[in-house]
């Protein structure tokens, strides 16, 4: 399914002309055989398995069991209630737990850091380490010795990966890319929450430059499905994605009717939708002190109205 040049209404607001295409292109494109394995991620958690079509390494859908397991199951190793769950983040403690409804998830707890003054030296900054939460110590060195995306780090700091947001790097002096052992892959333990739920249908809204979902939409009643298809042929109930009592094919829009204008839910990979907020752009030059947000009705990002600097 190929989106051209044109004006499209998704997810409450309006993409126009090549916004569109780019827009739409984060979902899986089957003409393509193209896709974003972070946005399978919930699939993974509830150990459903991926069916792909000859040539292509990209699922077209994925087959889930119907029974909830009385256990958790993360990164491809199961967990019994008690038992703590090994993640990647070295800033969250997680267990297995039992919650109300008998529900079984992943439930986790995430260390505070406290606020030190001593980073506010100017020319300095604090230093982080792989897999400590909080600042080790600081630093007021000029030197800057990683390189990423056009941007330059010192030894120490965070570093924005933004092409791939499921790995998290720390500058350090034998860095030599993203496969350095000064990086980690990022991990989303609490995902399998709200689908446990038995009285929900909830699906997960990812972000397009973050690794894990920033929330969740559940049934509300109000979903409305709109169909981007002109095939008038017989479905198959395989390829066709499911949420409460609304059924979809590949291409078809969620349209969830409440106020969440960015975001965007698509039948790509069956048998969910997937669904995710757009990134808007940031003011010219990143100048947020001297750029007011406009916002119109309708519409995801905003404009920008700027002055120039000491006016």
């Amino acid at each position: 399914m190929t989106f051209g040049i044109f004006a499209l209404a998704v997810g409450s607001f309006l993409l126009t002309g090549t916004e569109a295409g780019r827009f739409v292109s984060l979902f899986r494109d089957p003409g393509a055989c193209s896709c974003d394995e972070r946005y399978f991620r919930h699939y993974t958690m509830r150990r459903c398995k991926p069916v792909y079509e000859e040539g292509c390494n990209c699922p077209v859908r994925f087959e889930c069991p119907q029974q909830i397991e009385e256990a958790c199951y993360y990164e491809g190793k199961t967990y019994q209630i008690g038992e703590a769950v090994e993640t990647s983040s070295p800033c969250e403690k997680c267990k297995c737990s039992e919650l109300s409804y008998r529900r079984i998830a992943i439930t986790c707890k995430y260390k505070e850091c406290p606020a030190d003054y001593r980073y506010k030296s100017e020319g300095c900054h604090p230093t982080y380490e792989l897999n400590s939460c909080c600042a080790k110590g600081t630093s007021c060195s000029e030197e800057k010795v990683c390189e990423y995306g056009g941007m330059q780090y010192k030894v120490g700091q965070h570093m924005d990966i933004s092409d791939n947001p499921c790995i998290s790097c720390i500058c350090d002096e034998s860095w030599n890319g993203i496969s350095n052992s000064s990086c980690r892959i990022e991990t989303c333990p609490t995902l399998d929450q709200k689908w446990r739920s038995p009285k929900e249908y909830c699906i997960p809204i990812y972000h397009e430059t973050r690794c894990c979902p920033i929330g969740y939409h559940c049934e509300t009643k109000k979903e409305e499905v709109v169909s981007m298809s002109s095939n008038n042929a017989e479905p198959d109930p395989v390829m066709q994605c499911v949420f409460g009592d609304k059924r979809a094919n590949v291409g078809d829009i969620l349209e969830l009717n409440e106020n969440k204008v960015c975001v965007t839910c698509m039948c790509s990979t069956p048998p969910e939708f997937t669904c995710i907020q757009k990134s808007c752009p940031r003011p010219p030059n990143n100048d947020y002190a001297n750029c007011k947000s406009v916002y119109t009705d309708g519409v995801c990002c905003p404009t920008y109205k700027c002055k120039t600097p000491g006016n």
